[in-house]
């Protein structure tokens, strides 16, 4: 069971904000995102963008979760076994939360968040292969997003990203921590 304190992200929060200004859309936040609404509107959704904690668990890589708010039934921890059955449509799900992109090497491939993504449908994840810092992650989240909203496909926009946010955060772990999974 996932440790339900979790700290708070304000970069997480302002990150939500300014992606939904540029993509002109609405942010779910707070108590709003829960895993039920997740669940329920997810599978219409074009575009995900989960900006959140998330924890790759190493002895059973189908409980790695996606923090969002308990609802109803349903406690607040996307797991990858929940999200290998939902019927996505999204063309792409970011995965801002830490680890996102870790798995279990298999004969099958990589088995964790990542997979149960495309598993369920979508041909692009981004994902994060490590722990990653709040503010250096909004920042390079809007970067992206900028890149992506004039036109540049998700892997050239990551490379822009990353270099922009390597001029302000020069640490490698700042900067280098995402991945783009599938189609680019």
């Amino acid at each position: 069971m996932p440790d339900a304190t979790l700290a708070p992200l304000p970069g997480a929060r302002r990150e939500g904000s300014r992606i939904g200004q540029l993509l002109r859309r609405s942010p779910l936040e707070g108590r709003a995102a829960g895993e039920a609404s997740f669940k329920r509107l997810a599978p219409v959704a074009d575009l995900l963008h989960l900006a959140t904690h998330g924890q790759f668990v190493e002895e059973r890589p189908l409980d790695s979760w996606i923090a969002l708010a308990p609802e109803g039934k349903e406690d607040g921890f996307l797991r990858a076994a929940e999200i290998f059955t939902l019927d996505l449509k999204a063309r792409m799900v970011v995965l801002s939360a830490c680890q996102s992109g870790q798995g279990r090497i298999t004969g099958d491939g990589v088995l964790g968040l990542s997979r149960s993504f495309i598993g369920a449908g979508v041909p692009t994840v981004l994902v994060t292969q490590w722990s990653v810092e709040d503010e250096a992650t909004a920042y390079e989240m809007e970067a992206f997003y900028r890149a992506v909203a004039r036109g540049i496909r998700p892997a050239a926009a990551l490379r822009q990203a990353m270099l922009q946010t390597k001029k302000k955060y020069p640490a490698v772990r700042s900067w280098a921590a995402f991945t783009l999974i599938g189609e680019g």
